[in-house]
């Protein structure tokens, strides 16, 4: 569940989810509803905008009204190749020199023994992928597959050849069909790999190939293991020999063969030539009559092809009847003994999130298990693949391994096309451009959280000093506009960066390899022409009629709109995690973004403030100076940073400090949280954050570390509301809420004198994180949090069943009257509360009936979540 205002992660639980909607509520109205009554209705000097004004904004306007950035509108967009496997060199007639990989795997139960391979593609790859360490879940084993360069190697045309019928022989055998056409005797069939047939290499360039693993010192031997590559021309040969003479019955094997004249009992004939008996286990081989592939298991010298078919209701006496009246076969050995085979089988992802799926079951529980059949089959119809079973098995990991890959290129492609000075990872700009769809192991959500705070701050920082005239109302209307989804929509579509989010979980049955021809197509509807943008809006009363994700084979997809601004948030965070600030900075400025000023204006808002810096409060400054434990350059900042509005005789308030430390606390609680807590997942890393930076606990913090002693005001019920507070924290049970209200002040306090400690040590963040460190501590942590009273009181009921009751009714011009009936046993609690907002209302009758509750229980401690 997300929150459409601010896009932050919402969690199942019903508690969790009050909490996050409550927190939310203030950002929420900034970054909708605010943000549309500023555009064509108020300007920066919150006066009535005139029509010229209102032209200007029409188009941003319109954006808005349709939904941009949200996530009921959905748009269709296409995607993007992948530059780094594109190219024709597999269809020119010349030798050509590949950068190769090897793709080692290791089995974690060692149960498994799986080929090395060699990718061999026509681009160097960043040093993140040539590295790469990739696992892939097969139920409960896990296989650690390694990608290390291995240098460069020079492929004869012979040898380009030799490959792409490996890869057409291979891809197509065992995730594709290598015969088409009727499977009854009476139609005719088509081998696939016949000279007029054999696919055309368009999509894609590159090269997997079996590794060499004798170590041989010939260069052109010394990386892939060429025997057996070579080893599928001859079963293509013989295939299109067969197909060629339109015979249906086996062609015999050549009596210039020494090996026809073998006796029985020392050797088997197959379909192209005679085999001794003891050199048939694990042998790799292909069914001549459908074309498919197996792997002998044993040969069972008590059955032959008289003996009795296996399906006693199928209609057929024995084995060759059944191969004669289904494929118009007639055995020549029918006295041989037949071959157990295990059959091949399609490719699966295992890339999947190996815990727990989006419906709560394990993937591996939702994987049905097919009980293992085998077939009969007589040696006549088998040709000798020759090539080991562990390479037959590792072709079923390549699908996964190579669509990782590909998705790591891809990123590397738009790591390329950001060109910041910073070399961030590969894996990090992967994971910012994976929605949740994709259910892997990683998705954008915790980075797009940390994107969220890096964005408010250099937003922030920048409207702070180019603005220095305008109030803490008028900079939170500018930061609104810039950050809110639609804008970053539309920054993030000039970009193109939608070519390159990845929002649909990985098919194997829609991955096609080069020299392969996909079974399952999916065709394009879309009616986009050339000439026309790639973007198409869908009508939400049409919705259903498309998948979102899914792209059809001209790589068209359909996207919420909201995703688009998801990411440019994730990949902020993705750079700020690489690189930091000046990282993330980077991205920014490739989006076009207004987020720098010029250092002077830093210097000059300091030297401004060092002219306050003569006052009465001197003393006071000091004390504050010694609990913060930090000396200000120019204590004219602190001055400002404790002066309330109220104060009739300032020249200045901390409410411009106040919109800044808001935005440097939410960035350092956040990058705190997001390193301290890497395993929770994003919902309740976004309920901590809520929780920290909510001005509940920093009006805690200040009452804590005693920093309320030295606001500057000149209201007297302020001050009354500030006591109250103060003695209810000091009196009342710590287990409880506490059952007055925080006055905003003590938050917003707390907030303008970070801002005030950032700009005096210029902008050094780590410099206010050592201040308010200790401060802030001890930090909520997954275990520690407690839920805010009318969220604790819903976890309480549904936990034990009692019934609540909640009644919301008008009372007066400006009030609202909230009842809580909450039933326990044959008692009714029941407690009210007024107040102008129902928020406040609802968590002081909450707060009460707490309070009951545990009078009657006796609960201690009180429920925390998590």
């Amino acid at each position: 569940m997300g929150c459409n205002g601010c896009g932050v992660n919402v969690p199942a639980d019903p508690a969790l989810q009050e909490m996050i909607v409550l927190g939310c509520e203030d950002q929420y109205l900034a970054n909708t509803d605010g943000d549309e009554q500023e555009i064509g209705a108020l300007d920066d000097q919150f006066l009535p905008v005139t029509e010229n004004d209102v032209k200007a904004n029409d188009i941003e306007v319109a954006l808005f009204a349709s939904g941009v950035g949200t996530k009921r509108r959905k748009e269709l967009h296409g995607s993007t190749a992948v530059r780094s496997l594109s190219g024709t060199w597999a269809n020119d007639q010349d030798p050509v020199t590949l950068q190769c990989y090897k793709v080692e795997f290791l089995c974690s139960d060692n149960t498994e023994r799986y080929s090395s391979f060699v990718l061999l593609i026509d681009a160097v790859l960043d040093s993140d992928i040539s590295h790469a360490e990739i696992n892939l879940n097969l139920g409960d084993i896990i296989v650690k597959s390694s990608v290390s360069p291995c240098g460069s190697l020079l492929l004869s045309t012979a040898q380009v050849d030799d490959a792409k019928k490996f890869h057409e022989f291979f891809f197509n055998g065992l995730f594709g069909k290598l015969l088409t056409g009727s499977a009854s005797a009476e139609g005719p069939k088509i081998f696939l790999l016949s000279p007029e047939n054999r696919p055309s290499w368009i999509k894609s360039m590159y090269f997997l190939l079996p590794a060499n693993t004798s170590f041989a010192t010939s260069p052109e031997n010394f990386i892939v293991d060429w025997k057996s590559v070579q080893a599928c021309a001859h079963v293509i040969d013989f295939m299109n020999r067969r197909f060629l003479s339109k015979q249906k019955e086996i062609l015999p094997v050549s009596a210039e063969d020494p090996s026809v004249e073998c006796k029985k009992v020392t050797c088997i004939r197959l379909a192209d030539k005679s085999l001794p008996l003891n050199e048939h286990n694990n042998m790799v081989v292909l069914a001549i009559h459908t074309g498919k592939l197996y792997t002998v298991i044993d040969l069972l010298t008590e059955m032959s092809a008289e003996s009795p078919f296996d399906d006693p209701d199928a209609g057929y006496f024995s084995f060759s009847d059944y191969f004669h009246k289904k494929f118009g076969i007639v055995l020549r050995h029918p006295e041989q003994p037949l071959f157990l085979l295990k059959h091949t089988h399609n490719s699966h992802n295992l890339l999947y999130l190996p815990s727990v799926s989006k419906g709560g079951s394990s993937h591996r529980e939702n994987r049905k298990k097919k009980p293992q059949t085998h077939a009969h089959m007589p040696p006549e119809l088998l040709i000798s693949v020759g090539v080991s079973e562990s390479i037959l098995k590792t072709f079923y990991l390549l699908p996964s391994l190579m669509y990782r890959l590909e998705s790591l290129m891809l990123a590397s492609q738009l790591k390329e096309e950001i060109r910041s000075a910073c070399n961030v990872s590969c894996f990090l700009i992967l994971e910012a451009i994976t929605t949740l769809r994709c259910d892997e192991s990683f998705s954008m959500e915790r980075l797009e959280l940390l994107g969220d705070s890096v964005l408010k701050y250099a937003v922030s920082c920048n409207l702070f000093l180019n603005h220095q005239q305008h109030q803490e109302g008028q900079l939170s209307v500018h930061r609104a506009k810039q950050v809110c989804n639609a804008t970053l929509h539309r920054l993030g579509i000039n970009q193109n960066l939608q070519v390159y989010i990845r929002d649909a979980p990985f098919d194997p049955q829609s991955w096609v390899a080069p020299g392969q021809i996909g079974l399952r197509t999916r065709d394009c509807n879309c009616n986009l022409e050339n000439s026309e943008a790639q973007v198409k809006v869908f009508p939400d009363k049409d919705e259903g009629k498309f998948i979102i994700g899914r792209a059809c084979d001209k790589g068209h997809r359909w996207l919420c709109s909201k995703t688009i601004s998801d990411c440019v948030e994730a990949l902020i965070g993705a750079y700020y995690v690489g690189g930091g600030l000046e990282a993330s900075k980077d991205f920014m400025r490739w989006l076009s973004m207004d987020i720098d000023f010029e250092p002077a204006r830093l210097e000059e808002f300091i030297q401004g403030a060092s002219l306050c810096s003569n006052c009465p409060q001197q003393e006071d400054l000091q004390l504050l100076e010694t609990k913060l434990k930090y000396k200000f350059a120019a204590r004219g900042l602190l001055l400002e940073a404790l002066t309330h509005p109220s104060l009739i005789d300032s020249h200045s308030c901390y409410q411009r400090l106040e919109f800044l430390g808001d935005a440097v606390l939410d960035l350092l609680i956040t990058w705190y949280l997001f390193k301290t807590h890497e395993d929770i997942d994003p919902g309740k890393l976004t309920v901590l954050r809520a929780a920290s930076v909510s001005n509940e606990n920093f009006g805690q913090v200040s009452v804590r570390n005693n920093l309320h002693d030295h606001l500057l005001h000149g209201s007297d019920p302020l001050l009354e509301q500030v006591k109250s507070y103060v003695e209810s924290v000091e009196n009342e049970d710590s287990e409880l809420p506490p059952s007055v209200k925080v006055p905003k002040v003590l938050g917003d306090m707390v907030e303008s004198m970070a801002g005030a400690v950032l700009v005096d040590s210029k902008l050094d963040l780590g410099v206010v994180w050592a201040v308010f460190h200790p401060l802030l501590s001890p930090i909520a942590t997954p275990s520690s949090l407690k839920l805010p009273p009318f969220s604790l009181l819903l976890s309480l009921s549904s936990t034990h069943a009692l019934p609540l009751h909640v009644t919301c009714t008008p009372d007066g011009p400006d009030q609202v009257l909230v009842e809580l009936r909450l039933r326990l046993g044959d008692s009714l609690l029941v407690r009210q509360s007024r107040n102008r907002s129902k928020k406040e209302a609802k968590a002081a009758a909450a707060a009460l009936l707490l309070r009951d509750l545990q009078a009657c229980l006796l609960l201690l401690p009180l429920f925390y979540f998590f």
